[in-house]
Parts: C-alpha cells; structure tokens; sequence
C-alpha cells in the first residue's frame, strides 16, 4: 500500500487545531552564501490509497492505521545537520489529513517514519548518517501497527510550496491462497499430506527503516529450518509459522495462511546469504517430506530474480504431484509441485504458473 503525503508550506501565520502531542527543534542559521534563512510552516498530508481488493488482505483498515509518526529534515551541507525534528502521536486518525512541522527555507532531506514502535530511538540524533543507521525490528510488526516509511532528497523548501512524499512499509507479506495434492494415475493416488507445517526460513529480522541502505545485523529468523526460538518474541502470532490442522488431499485446501518478512533481494546465494523461502512440510505415506518455494524468484514465479521487497504482498497457490525433499533448503525437482504466484504491490499483477 503506497501513502501518499502532500506537504505544503503555509507561512508562520497559519495555526491549525490537531489533536496530537509532539515535540519540535526549530532553528535558523545563515546559508552558505551568506543569506540568511526564512522560517516556513509545513503541513503534512497523509492521504490513504486504496490497495488491491481481495479475501488474501486481513484488514485493509488495520494495514493502514497510524499510530505515531516522526518527522526528519537534514539540511544537505556537508554536515547534513539535522534541522528539524518532529515526533506525533496519533489519537485520531483523521489529524492525518493536516499535520504542521516548522522548518527553515533550503534545500533539504526530508524523511518521515510511521510506527516506529520506540520514539527514544530517535534521542541524540544531529546528523542524517547517524538516522541512516537506524533499524526497524520484525518482532515490533504488529496488526494496526506496521512500521513505514517514505523520503524526499534534495528538496527545496520555500516559505510558500508544496512536495508529495511516499510512504512505504517495511514489511512484505506472503500468503499461502490454496494447496492441493494432484496423485491422480501415480503411486500415490488416494493418499493425503498430513502433520502439515507452513512457515518461512531465512528471514532477516532487522532491516534500515530507509530503503535502499544496507542493514550490519546478521540475525535471521529460521535460519535453513524451522527453529522457534527465532521469533518466540515476535508480536504477531503466526508471524512466519503456522501449522493448519487435518489433511490436504485431492479437493483444495483454501484456509489463508498470512506471513510477514523483511526484504531480501540478494541476487543470489552464499554459504551466508540465503534467499527467503517459502516452506511445506508434510507427511506422505509416512516419509516426511519438505516443499521449499523461492518467493519471487526465476522458476518460482518470478521473472527477475527480484526477491522479496518491502509493501509487496506474494500470494501463493501450490499443488502437491510427487513426493519433497528430505531437506527445506534442498528443492524439490521440476514437476513435483505446480507454483502460481500473484505478486501484489497494493495493485494486484499475476505473474502466472510455474511448475517445478
């Protein structure tokens, strides 16, 4: 879901009303050129967008909801000084629509991050390289609650202007849409996967809150396998596991299954980066057998290799033809499972069928 943020610069006189608490540093210092800057009043509008429709999204409301947002401008001198800083906490949703941060005229880095889950962290930051380290945790993602964030770069700010800024989350989300056996004329015709396991691997559980910079944390929630200790802090339950109950067989299994992740986009694999994968477990003629997915990767539904991003939802369907692997990282040989991914970017595009 993309949040579009029109920001307009008023002048001082302008007083709004909005129900929030919030704390602002302001301040004026001669430009380079030996003008000195102007104050300007910015209003922040946060307008929703709707997302692509459809059973696979829990709750179009809970994914948009706000709950504290914190606002950066950095002037772009050598220093990137920070200018101005701003944190807001939301009571009512509707103060979206006009929120206002005072500044100084420039050129600028503006940056806002939404549900950040910890307003300390942002305590003794003075310059943009040292907020460029900051980090969003998976265990903090939370329903109603998901971190975003959006930037602008080398901006002008005048006493009388406007800019669009784009607020992005930082998590992805995969959903399971159906899984279904096809044995029929085979060995196994008339058998069904039991003691089923769904859950993600390789998961980065720390990630820069500001896309496109690279994260010094190595933790990885289900490193190669299932080990719960990884996320046993996490917020949401179910956050990378789930384990459905009964059997899956010939007539489709259409309970939705809704995982979250951070983006891995690596282009391709080492003994230490591995790519986010999808994972079925299951028991077949009394052998346990895994069925990994590379979520939007070449073979599995992808066209370019690109992985996983952040505010894309994968939705995923499976059907079974043939015994796994004896591993989740080992993957299963062409024709075994049939994989159709949707790849929805809060705008739904069907990437098609694929078997493997």
């Amino acid at each position: 879901m993309n949040y579009t943020h029109l920001i307009k610069a008023t002048g001082i006189l302008l007083i709004m009303a909005i129900n929030f608490t919030s704390c602002t540093k302001e301040s004026t210092q001669p430009q380079s050129k030996g003008e000195l800057k102007q104050k300007a009043e910015v209003i922040l509008r946060i307008n929703n967008i709707t997302k692509s429709t459809g059973s696979e999204h829990q709750s179009q409301s809970d994914d948009n909801y706000i709950n504290d947002i914190a606002i950066f401008v950095f002037n772009t001198d050598v220093n990137k000084t920070l200018e101005t800083y701003k944190y807001v906490k939301i009571t009512d949703q509707s103060v979206l629509n006009s929120i206002t941060f005072q500044t100084t005229t420039g050129n600028k880095n503006v940056y806002v991050i939404a549900n950040s889950h910890d307003s300390t962290q942002w305590t003794g930051i003075v310059r943009e390289s040292q907020f460029l380290l900051k980090e969003s945790n998976l265990k903090d993602e939370d329903l109603k609650n998901f971190t975003m964030s959006g930037n602008l770069t080398n901006t002008q700010i005048s006493i009388s202007n406007s800019i669009n800024l784009t607020l992005k989350r930082v998590v992805a989300k995969v959903v399971i849409n159906s899984i279904k056996t096809d044995f029929m004329g085979g060995p196994y015709q008339g058998m069904v996967l039991s003691n089923i396991k769904f859950y993600l691997t390789n998961v980065h559980k720390v990630r820069p809150y500001i896309e496109g910079n690279a994260t010094t944390n190595p933790f990885i929630i289900n490193p190669l396998q299932h080990t719960a200790s990884t996320y046993a802090d996490c917020k949401i339950s179910g956050l990378v596991y789930d384990q459905p109950a009964g059997t899956i067989g010939d007539t489709p299994y259409t309970v939705k299954h809704h995982f979250y992740a951070y983006e891995n986009s690596i282009s391709s694999e080492t003994q230490t980066e591995k790519f986010t994968r999808l994972i079925v477990e299951a028991t077949l003629n009394g052998v346990n057998y895994y069925y990994p997915v590379n979520i939007n990767r070449e073979d599995f539904g992808g066209t370019t290799n690109n992985g996983i991003k952040r505010n894309t939802v994968y939705i995923i369907t499976l059907i079974i033809k043939r015994p796994g692997s004896t591993s989740p990282e080992i993957l299963v040989e062409k024709g075994a499972v049939i994989t159709s991914v949707t790849i929805a970017d809060w705008a739904t595009e069907t990437i098609g069928n694929i078997e493997f």
